[in-house]
């Protein structure tokens, strides 16, 4: 196995960062926010004598649809904190309060409400920030902005106290934000950060009002944010957090062609220890044992008919959630949802000034990766094949330019390993533009079920490597991107599903904004992508041209057209008797055709269609058919308490007018939110395929009181029905209950 040089690849791409100076902060002027030693009650007033004291801060200006106008309605935050804690409150004016959306819903789930938010770079170097978000009533929302991967997490979840209340005038938000929640530089003295303060005023559109402009020839949005100060002699307080949880689960099956007595499953228990604990402000461990991965929301609902490479799924599970900033890189090299049943989990992740890291160890009793080529891609699942499993990221950020990294992942059993090297980084050339890099060696012993199974050598190694650069203002967008991977490449502990590829892509963008806001249209886009695609050996598999054009407008809409050009070539593999493999090289010409919708016609509806149809490759008989795929979603919002939503897929593929298949799935969801904390759910997944139909039913009931103390208790089932049945019958059912609860030390 290889053993790469860390120091001496540490030492290159330092050389390479070193001596940069800023070219994308912009400085903002210092506020103090005040310490205050009095009691502060979060009721949704801002009466209490603190406020008084507290820093105003005026969110003055609209910067989407509009660009840095003056805004539409009055927004004040207020900024005080104890030593212990930051409060944040918000007076938010509203001429007619009638219109106010403020709904009861999940956590994290606010986007139909009129909400506000603060974000906060505590380390004050335009690389991450801290987001909470407050609907009008109360219903909170927390997420991750990641400066590196430009994009915003969700799935991170803080112990935090807020309220909201409405009033005649708009309605008022208090935060109550635990320092030891958040991670910033452990000194005594002042401490600098920066933070944007926003208020999302949803009407005819969906207004962002901000504290700070924004310059959309700045493609940093956390460079832009306002830097105040404060929180001098802070000591980090007692971080520890112990979330013990229980599960019980009841499952019964039968076999309805055979015996439709149903078979009692046994009652199963699984107790499990979480550990969260923040030995300084700088570095976090987590630790579990036994934990219960089980996932109590179904992924969504998606589509695998004549479809060649494998399906990604997001993670929703908590110990791998907290602190997965820490380990994002380009490409997705760790993808958690692989490691289903560990026995013990521990990771660590920290930050040092320019330093930061994480490292995560764990024993999965199961092991599973994704076996790719350039053709498709499938899932392993060596079930009962234990592995230990280590994963390390390193980030450098070299000045305010630039930033490198370096990801180490390990997978080893009695007869399987893999190991992956990856250098990557991100240099900002000016503040519109930057070029990022990715650099990746791999080796792999794969078990004898893979080598026999498949046509793969014992040992396999390969390289890749990734260019990219993008430049981004106002009205002009041009990205270039160049791929190489290696036949023999393997991220096993990652979700990689194409190796022996080279792909090279251009994409052009440019937009229009009118220099009236009362226009109906608020921006129009045209784009091209064009890319071409081979395999290491130069054979071409891809050449694509793709255009389309994007319009927002009132009602919160947005509304594209799209055409697609593609000459693609593949190997079709049909394994035959003793497993022979017939190999015949395939080029077909396709053209694509899109339009897809979305809208709000009324302030609790939100409507989104999108319809495709055109040339499709029919991949098992290597044909060129016909195919229409209709995908509408319609979310309603029945009153303050319930809500609606129905995904529905309806795809059919012909060949020669002879249908190969159509396929019906519907997913709707009906919940009811008893209060902030109380919560009921039926969910109901349909899939129908000529004479076959299966119905998946969930009820939930759910108490929340943050996100690691809660109680679930629930029901679910599945159904069948072929053409020997005449109706659905229930092949398996569930009865489960979980509780978990966190002890804060």
């Amino acid at each position: 196995m290889f053993k790469p040089s860390l120091a001496g690849c540490l030492a290159l791409i330092l050389s390479l960062y070193s001596g940069t100076t800023s070219a994308k902060l912009e400085a903002h002027s210092n506020n103090e926010i005040p310490r205050t030693h009095q009691n502060i009650h979060l009721d949704g007033s801002l009466e209490e004598d603190a406020w008084l004291q507290a820093l105003k801060i005026s969110l003055n200006y609209e910067v989407s649809p509009g660009e840095n106008i003056a805004a539409g309605t009055g927004t004040i935050a207020y900024l005080i904190e104890d030593g212990l804690f930051l409060y944040v409150g918000f007076k938010a004016e509203d001429s007619t309060p009638a219109n106010i959306q403020a709904y009861l819903s999940e956590r994290d789930d606010i986007e139909d409400s009129d909400f506000v938010s603060i974000s906060l770079d505590t380390f004050s170097d335009s690389r991450k920030a801290y987001k909470f978000s407050v609907n009008a009533i109360g219903v909170q929302a927390d997420s991750i902005i990641d400066e590196v991967t430009e994009s915003e997490d969700s799935g991170w979840d803080s112990i935090w106290e807020s309220t909201g209340k409405l009033h005649n005038d708009g309605y008022v938000i208090e935060m109550a934000i635990p320092l030891k929640s958040l991670r910033f530089e452990d000194k005594k003295d002042t401490k600098r950060w920066k933070i944007k303060l926003s208020r999302v005023w949803p009407r005819d559109v969906k207004h962002l009002l901000s504290n700070v402009k924004d310059d959309r020839n700045n493609d940093c949005d956390l460079c832009q944010y306002q830097q105040i100060q404060g929180f001098a002699n802070t000591t980090p307080a007692s971080n520890i957090t112990l979330i013990p949880a229980v599960t019980f689960a009841k499952s019964d099956s039968r076999d309805i062609t055979d015996n439709p007595d149903w078979i009692n499953g046994d009652t199963k228990e699984r107790g499990s220890l979480d550990l969260r604990w923040g030995i300084n402000q700088n570095i976090f461990l987590n630790a579990t044992v036994n934990p219960d991965f089980s996932q109590v929301e179904a992924d969504s609902i998606q589509l695998e008919n004549n479809k060649r490479f494998a399906i990604f799924t997001s993670e929703k599970r908590a110990f791998f959630l907290d602190g997965t900033d820490y380990f994002s890189n380009w490409s997705r090299l760790i993808y958690t949802k692989l490691f289903t049943e560990p026995e013990y989990g521990v990771k660590l992740t920290g930050k040092s000034g320019d330093h930061s890291y994480g490292f995560i160890s764990l024993k999965d009793k199961d092991t599973n990766f994704l076996l790719s080529d350039n053709q498709s891609s499938r899932l392993i699942r060596m079930v009962d094949e234990e592995s230990q499993n280590q994963i390390l990221r390193y980030r450098y950020d070299s000045g305010e330019n630039g930033n490198f990294g370096f990801t180490y992942t390990g997978r080893k059993s009695d007869n399987y390993d893999n190991e992956l090297a990856s250098f990557d980084g991100k240099y900002w050339l000016n503040s519109s533009g930057y070029f990022k890099f990715q650099v990746i060696a791999t080796d792999t012993r794969n078990p004898d079920s893979i080598t026999n199974q498949y046509p793969q050598e014992v040992e396999q190694s390969g390289n890749a490597y990734s260019f990219n650069y993008t430049h981004q203002t106002r009205d002009w967008t041009a990205v270039l991107t160049h791929h190489r991977f290696e036949q023999g490449f393997r991220a096993d502990s990652g979700f990689v599903s194409r190796s022996n590829w080279i792909s090279s892509s251009v994409q052009l963008a440019r937009n229009w904004y009118p220099t009236d806001q009362n226009q109906w249209w608020k921006k129009v886009t045209i784009d091209y992508l064009g890319r071409l695609e081979s395999d290491i050996q130069g054979t071409s598999l891809n050449k694509e041209n793709s255009y389309g054009i994007e319009v927002d407008a009132i009602y919160q809409s947005t509304f594209g057209l799209y055409f697609n050009h593609k000459k693609r070539s593949f190997v079709q593999q049909n394994t035959g008797v003793n497993s022979v493999q017939a190999l015949l090289d395939n080029e077909f010409t396709t053209d694509n055709y899109g339009a897809y919708l979305e809208f709000t016609p009324l302030a609790p509806m939100n409507l989104n269609i999108d319809y495709y149809w055109g040339d499709e490759i029919e991949f098992f008989t290597a044909e060129t058919g016909r195919i229409k795929n209709f995908t509408p979603r319609v979310r309603y919002q029945l009153n303050d308490h319930w809500r609606f939503t129905l995904d529905y897929i309806n795809e059919e593929l012909t060949v020669d007018d002879e249908r190969i298949y159509k396929v019906h799935i519907a997913n709707l969801r009906a919940a009811y939110q008893i209060n902030i904390n109380n919560s009921i759910r039926l969910t109901l997944q349909s899939f129908k395929e000529g004479d076959t139909a299966n119905l998946a039913t969930q009820l939930l009931y759910s108490y929340k009181v943050n996100p690691f103390t809660l109680f679930y208790a629930g029901y679910s089932d599945e159904a069948v029905e072929t053409s020997q049945l005449q109706s659905l019958e229930r092949t398996d059912r569930t009865f489960f209950v979980k509780f978990s609860y966190a002890w804060q030390l």
